[in-house]
């Protein structure tokens, strides 16, 4: 896999066009992977596995410890679901309440990346496929991927 740097953000060659024709959205679908999709994944799948925070451990060993290796498997499953489902949610409500913008500073300039592609802003989902669809960011920079 080839890497190289892009307008600040490190990625692989594997980035379609329109995402690199979009730099405010790429550099908010990569901090928003990264830092809170992932990293929430991450803090939970660490602490089934009896790393992190010891203060989070102590909350929930007494749970992990009663389960099977098969029940740890369907709980990792169901963590990335519930995690998923969760940023889905607050990203909807960027796509279909006109009260809100999701605005990206980017190269000097500020971008609502929220809107870039509605045409009708009542009748969209242009951002929650971007970010969410098969081909969409956090399936492609995710290193867990979205829920099938």
């Amino acid at each position: 896999m080839k890497i190289y740097l892009y307008e600040g953000l490190v990625m692989n060659a594997d980035i379609p066009e329109y995402y690199r024709e979009r730099p405010a959205l790429l550099k908010f679908g990569n901090d928003f992977v990264e830092y809170a999709y992932d990293k929430t994944i991450e803090r939970y799948y660490n602490a089934y596995e009896k790393k992190g925070n010891p203060k989070f451990l102590e909350k929930i060993e007494p749970y992990i410890n009663s389960f099977s290796e098969e029940q740890m498997v369907a709980l990792k499953l169901l963590t990335k679901k519930i995690i998923f489902d969760s940023m889905l949610g607050v990203l909807d409500r960027f796509e279909l309440n006109l009260d809100f913008k999701l605005i990206v500073q980017h190269d000097g300039k500020e971008t609502e990346i929220s809107k870039l592609n509605d045409d009708d802003p009542y009748d969209s989902n242009e951002f929650l496929f971007d970010m969410i669809g098969e081909d969409g960011l956090i399936n492609i920079l995710s290193k867990y991927g979205i829920v099938e």
